[in-house]
């Protein structure tokens, strides 16, 4: 293990992602509304956010992170990482088949 000492304390805002998901009509597949939020305090308060200008439930908040400096000091790369909420379903991975019925 090794432990290094912080010298540079530069404070930067998180910047989080909301997706709010619709459904037009009961058939039809999910539809994504998505919010950059930035210069909120902490994720409670997009939370709140979320919360109150999305009421219907279905709405996922995620924190965005910039990978590249983290893993190799170059270029940004941006990652969502998911916070709180609801997310529809993925599709399955791999090779998908259909049969008749």
């Amino acid at each position: 293990m090794t432990a290094t000492e912080v010298t540079d304390f530069v404070q930067q805002m998180p910047a989080f992602r909301v997706h709010v998901w619709t459904t037009p009509q009961p058939e039809y597949a999910e539809n994504l509304n998505a919010y950059r939020v930035e210069g909120a305090r902490d994720v409670l308060e997009v939370i709140d956010w979320a919360r109150s200008t999305h009421d219907d439930g279905r709405r996922e908040v995620l924190a965005e992170v910039d990978t590249g400096a983290i893993f190799s000091g170059e270029e940004e790369e941006r990652a969502l990482i998911p916070l709180y909420g609801w997310r529809p379903p993925q599709p399955p991975t791999g090779d998908i088949s259909f049969r008749a019925v």
